[in-house]
């Protein structure tokens, strides 16, 4: 009888081949090897050992099988196991499956193996829970999904591990890993030195994730790297063939965003390794807002660098609202006079002010004498004139006659009718100008000392070159300022 064989602490039960089906009226206890009627539940209670436990040498059988042949009914289980602090099913096996779960015929929306978590505590508990030494916490193939886990408060699906993946799905044609949450992370993947999450697909998507309701300050998928190594891991990583290697969409919020606290590392970092051109590092589009947006409390807002291009190719009209500087400048267009096959340049004019020019001719009068009317906002604009005047067709001395006043000067001393060439020159001196002076010379920062913007121009220059990391520590604001300002 049952009672006998588990009597003693740490006894199990072993089902005999051979004994009649096992039954027992409403209530009773099932009696293994005798004969039993109508529905019953084997109680075996231990306080050592194995419950129940069951053993085979045949290559097709199974150690405990469990079968349930009812029609229907959510909550109907082949083999059901509960427990209060361990697991409630556990199986080990040294080169096939702990666990094994097998359904057939209709199984829409059933699960092989399937793992509810109840717990009321904080912090919740595991649907289901996959932990590895060396290989994989939970691996899930399947024609659909490989895995998918659903939680109301907790995780989705839950995978951690050592060395190995703590989640590794695969699938020809559908979703490696789908996570869906209502009110926290869809798939959360956590790994000391490999990967927190990795998805691989052949025509799908290797990861993908969505979240719904009030999600500020949630995400779809998220990664965690707290590697501790040099070079660091990764939160997130995504390689492709041929096609994406990570792609974020959203209607309202950020498609992609990434954050870091590493002084030498990138929030967000795209390489592109094709042997050609024509790739991009990263890639940002955008219908109606900003195709790539950077914005930085006291570094660079975009940085961009090429060792054998240009660094940065504008398609376009540009547009700066505070100070540029440069080491050159000029204007590039298809040369007038052989389009085809020349380009021509012209150099930008250059000055330590922040100078205006206005230049025209005009016809002296009867007394040999002329007034030049400017625009209406040309003193509100200007200060610190200075004039140059040409005359044409004959040497005279013409000279101003009146200086700017009310947008108007004078010119006298030509001859009746003669041209005049005139130049005027003023030093801006609109708000930001005031606010914004570019100095003529500064010292280096003492962190940019004995380095060269252009090193290859100096002798022993390329072993000292000026480098993102030491440029412009002194171009901050000052205070009360809206534009950034160069200064010493």
């Amino acid at each position: 009888m049952l009672g006998a064989a588990a009597a003693g602490a740490g006894a199990a039960v072993s089902l005999v081949a051979g004994a009649e089906p096992a039954s027992a009226a409403d209530g009773n206890p099932v009696l293994i090897g005798e004969s039993n009627t109508a529905k019953a539940t084997t109680s075996v209670t231990t306080k050592k050992g194995n419950g129940i436990e069951g053993s085979t040498s045949d290559t097709a059988g199974s150690g405990v099988y469990g079968v349930n042949t009812s029609t229907g009914g959510q909550y109907s289980y082949g083999v059901y196991g509960t427990s209060q602090y361990g697991a409630g099913v556990y199986g080990a096996c040294v080169d096939g499956a702990g666990v094994l779960g097998f359904i057939n015929g209709a199984t829409f929306d059933q699960a092989a193996v399937h793992g509810i978590d109840e717990s009321t505590g904080e912090g919740g508990g595991n649907g289901v829970w996959g932990s590895s030494l060396n290989g994989t916490g939970v691996l899930g193939t399947g024609s659909d999904f490989g895995v998918i886990g659903s939680s109301t408060h907790g995780k989705g699906v839950f995978g951690e591990s050592t060395y190995g993946f703590g989640v590794y799905a695969t699938t020809a044609s559908g979703v490696g890993v789908a996570g869906s949450s209502d009110s926290t992370t869809g798939v959360s993947g956590t790994s000391i030195e490999s990967y927190g999450v990795s998805g691989t697909s052949t025509n799908g998507t290797g990861v993908y994730g969505t979240i719904t309701g009030d999600t500020s300050g949630q995400s779809a998928v998220e990664g965690i790297d707290q590697s501790t190594g040099n070079g660091g891991g990764a939160g997130v990583t995504g390689t492709s063939t041929n096609g994406t290697g990570v792609i974020g969409t959203s209607t309202k919020g950020t498609g992609v965003t990434g954050t870091t606290s590493s002084d030498a590392a990138s929030g967000v970092a795209g390489v592109n390794n094709a042997s050609s051109s024509g790739g991009n590092g990263v890639y940002g589009s955008s219908t109606n807002g900003s195709g790539v947006y950077g914005i930085s409390t006291n570094g660079y807002g975009v940085y961009a660098q090429s060792t054998n291009s240009d660094a940065l190719y504008v398609d376009g009209n540009a547009k700066v609202t505070g100070t540029l500087s440069k080491g050159g400048g000029s204007f590039q267009i298809d040369h007038p006079l052989d389009p085809a096959h020349k380009y021509l340049y012209h150099s930008f004019v250059e000055s330590p002010d922040m100078m205006n020019v206005y230049n025209g001719t005009v016809t002296l009068d009867d007394d040999g004498g002329a007034n030049v009317t400017l625009p209406d906002w040309f003193e509100a604009l200007n200060r610190d004139y200075r004039y140059q005047l040409t005359p044409i067709g004959a040497p005279t001395v013409v000279y101003i006659s009146e200086e700017i006043v009310d947008g108007n000067f004078g010119i006298a001393g030509g001859n009746a009718g003669q041209k005049v060439s005139w130049q005027v020159t003023g030093v801006r001196q609109d708000a930001w100008a005031n606010a914004n002076r570019i100095p003529v010379e500064v010292d280096k920062p003492v962190e940019e000392q004995g380095r060269y913007l252009h090193p290859e121009l100096f002798e022993g220059g390329y072993d000292h070159p000026v480098t993102a990391t030491t440029l412009s520590r002194h171009r901050h604001r000052r205070p009360g300022m809206t534009s950034p300002a160069v200064f010493p």
